[in-house]
């Protein structure tokens, strides 16, 4: 919940009660525009490059999350939103006929290559001991 202003909050407070309201009103400004946009934005775009989560269902997720869950809805909401989101196009493609929905697959996972070692059949593994 405090998050970044757990630092620049005490900084903007001692720059306003030593006299420097200038530089207290600067931080408070620079503290809420640029730390707490980054925070955001950088939060929205490594969910979409590194879990492939459009921003919309981390958005909606947490609005119906925090009312459901308090606190923990930050976290469950998304993840319980991005489930349905990923149930409701399995039941589609499966169940529906005619449904032009096909799984997703994201050009980062189609270059992962997972191989699992093969046990090779030669003659020697094929000849019976008695």
């Amino acid at each position: 919940i405090l998050g970044t202003a757990i630092v620049w909050v005490p900084i903007a407070l001692s720059l306003w009660l030593a006299g420097d309201i200038g530089s207290g009103i600067g931080m408070t400004a620079y503290g809420f525009i640029i730390i707490g946009g980054v925070d955001n934005v950088a939060r929205f775009l490594l969910q979409k490059v590194l879990a492939d989560i459009h921003p919309l269902i981390t958005i909606f997720g947490v609005l119906i999350g925090i009312p459901m869950f308090g606190f923990w809805g930050v976290i469950f909401g998304p993840l319980l939103l991005s489930l349905f989101v990923l149930f409701f196009n399995m039941y589609r493609h499966e169940y529906i006929p005619g449904s032009t929905a096909q799984p997703r697959v994201t050009t980062r996972m189609k270059s992962r290559k997972f191989s699992i070692p093969r046990y090779k059949k030669t003659k020697e593994n094929n000849l019976k001991t008695s």
